[in-house]
């Protein structure tokens, strides 16, 4: 560089990493220096930096900006253009506001919401995007459980206002998996909640006229100029909303170490259900990588849904002992997606290293249960498609690592301790002190020990979660377990 002009040559060999780190602090430290001032730019300046501290690990500091910009963008009535003095950046403010929301609702334990995520937006106007012009001829709104109020018949939904629905969506999923691990309400009260929920996943469709889930799902474009990755991603999260919700209340799938919460037809349709959309989001991912679409332009959040996918596998097969190398590969494809994730973002390297482990310990147990497994006791083939079809209680189903958090509280401090407490009559989560330090050998059949039947109060198998083996039976897995301290993303 010379005489303040930058060549090729300086660009191939700057370090780009150590320019963006200063880039930020002397962006952080002018826009935290303007915070009890809000204006837009200050808004638009930590939503910025809160990404880019969320991809480089700095939680702490991701939380603090992102707290800073929702809460200034509501001192400025970003939402509501009519308060506004400055009319001429209306659609730019009401846009920044969005940004600010869809941040919060990534994670429900960070949202800090006064009362659930769609009380905040209520009757506000939802954004249009570039793409979206041609779209809307007039402003589309939310009512008060997230629903779109369409002003005439006319009008069409675009792609911003579909992300926000999934997103609010992907909030109340992870409200209501949060409230069964704290235990706050009833039995009754979790079975009306979940058929709540799978009823709005399933409506979507019919709120969302002329939306092509297919093009969505698929990460084509259809029939706007939508950016391929972008579409990917809407898909991906709509199908992790339906696998949260589905695996959450059955314990092999979530390590709930909780007595029955539904019934037993309803809790084998979840079962199913959870599969069927895990198998869906393994055919998107082969799909995506198969047409070598870019990765590093995917949300972050692909990569914890990556990990949900593979953990539901992984679980469903060993408990019906049908693991085999060809279910081994193609699950395999998950920890792929996050290896490739988690170089641009670097909060994912804990998820990713701990599927590596899960792995590894499944392609271990699975040779031990085929050798230990006698006559008596034939190993299970075929499709599998119902965990209830072959029934064993004496098989111990618990993979222990949980998959209920994806970004976690550091400022509640029973929210790290929830995982670890006593929640059924039967059978109750454990710590890592309390688990056997190896792997069951050929002398250790994993039924040795079991319980003949199971509790009548049990649903599926007991939950004893040494069965396993060491690696899971570690504990429910909380991101802070493996340094995963994440504020919010």
């Amino acid at each position: 560089m010379s005489h303040g002009k930058i060549d090729i040559l300086d660009l191939s060999i700057a370090d780009w990493k150590a320019i963006s780190q200063q880039w930020a602090e002397k962006a952080g430290g002018q826009a935290l220096g303007r915070a009890d001032r809000p204006c837009l730019e200050v808004v638009q300046a930590c939503q910025v930096l809160a990404m880019f501290w969320f991809a480089k690990g700095e939680t702490k500091r991701t939380n603090v900006h992102t707290a800073i910009a929702y809460r200034a963008s509501r001192l400025l009535h970003l939402d509501d253009a009519s308060k506004t003095a400055w009319s001429a950046h209306k659609e730019l403010g009401l846009g920044c506001f969005w940004a600010c929301w869809l941040t919060r609702c990534t994670s429900q334990e960070n949202s800090r919401f006064p009362g659930d995520c769609w009380a905040d937006v209520a009757g506000r106007p939802l954004p249009v995007g570039a793409d979206d012009v041609a779209a809307n001829s007039r402003a589309l709104y939310l009512d008060e459980k997230g629903g779109i109020i369409y002003p005439d018949r006319e009008s069409a939904v675009g792609f911003s206002s579909v992300l926000i629905v999934v997103q609010g969506l992907w909030w109340e999923v992870q409200n209501f998996g949060r409230s069964i691990y704290g235990s706050r309400g009833t039995p009754a009260d979790w079975t009306l909640q979940y058929c709540i929920l799978d009823k709005k996943l399933e409506d979507l469709n019919l709120q969302l006229p002329g939306w092509d889930w297919g093009s969505a799902s698929r990460g084509t474009t259809s029939p706007s100029a939508e950016e391929p990755s972008r579409m990917f991603s809407l898909g991906y999260l709509y199908e992790l909303c339906n696998l949260y919700l589905h695996s959450s209340v059955v314990p092999v799938f979530s390590c709930l170490g909780q007595t029955r919460i539904l019934s037993q037809p309803m809790l084998q349709l979840a079962a199913e259900r959870a599969w069927e959309h895990s198998l869906k989001l393994t055919t998107m991912t082969e799909q995506y990588l198969a047409r070598q679409s870019p990765i590093s332009k995917l949300w972050p959040m692909i990569g914890y849904g990556a990990y949900v996918c593979a953990a539901v596998q992984l679980r469903r097969c060993l408990a019906l002992r049908l693991l085999d190398e060809q279910r081994l590969g193609r699950a395999r494809v998950h920890l792929q997606f996050t290896g490739g994730l988690m170089r641009y973002w670097t909060t994912l390297r804990p998820l990713h290293e701990d599927m590596e482990r899960q792995f590894a310990q499944t392609q271990v147990l699975s040779h031990t249960l085929q050798a230990t497994a006698p006559a008596s006791v034939p190993v299970r083939a075929g499709d599998g498609q119902s965990p209830f079809d072959t029934r064993d209680p004496a098989f111990s189903t618990e993979l222990t690592s949980s998959i209920q958090t994806y970004v976690a509280d550091e400022d509640v401090v029973e929210s790290s301790r929830a995982a670890s407490e006593p929640r059924g009559e039967y059978s109750e989560m454990v710590t890592p002190r309390e688990l056997p330090q190896r792997i069951a050998g050929p002398g250790d059949p994993p039924w040795a020990g079991a319980q003949a039947q199971p509790p009548p109060a049990q649903v599926w198998w007991n939950q004893d979660s040494g069965s396993l083996g060491e690696a899971f039976g570690s504990g429910s897995f909380w991101p802070e377990d493996l340094g995963f301290l994440m504020d919010i993303a």
